[in-house]
């Protein structure tokens, strides 16, 4: 159980947007400080980032090729790194538009 975000990814991302996203984490990285999240991978394959200490939960995971069926999920269980996922689902969803679908428990 737990407060859950959602995405779907029908194609694999760009890698032109690829690089935008990542400079997008490491902005996060930089405003809401090492503190609150912490980012385990900022790769050419996959980004992963969680909450830190006490306040992490699930590990948010986005890979630049589409899985089998594009569907994916992270729960954080509303702790304060969601604020950090959500950005970055909304930010790719704005990128990608009708390539990368969101929604969440709300």
């Amino acid at each position: 159980m737990g407060y859950t975000n959602y995405w779907t990814q029908h194609k694999d991302i760009s890698k032109h947007n690829w690089i935008t996203i990542q400079r997008e984490v490491e902005y996060l990285r930089e405003y809401i400080g090492d503190g609150c999240i912490e980012v385990f991978k900022n790769g050419s394959d996959f980004i992963s980032l969680n909450g830190r200490g006490d306040n992490a939960h699930e590990h948010f995971v986005i890979q630049r090729t589409k899985s089998k069926d594009g569907f994916n999920f992270c729960k954080t269980n509303r702790k304060p790194y969601d604020l950090a996922v959500w950005h970055m689902l909304t930010y790719m969803s704005h990128l990608l538009g009708k390539d990368f679908e969101i929604s969440r428990d709300r």
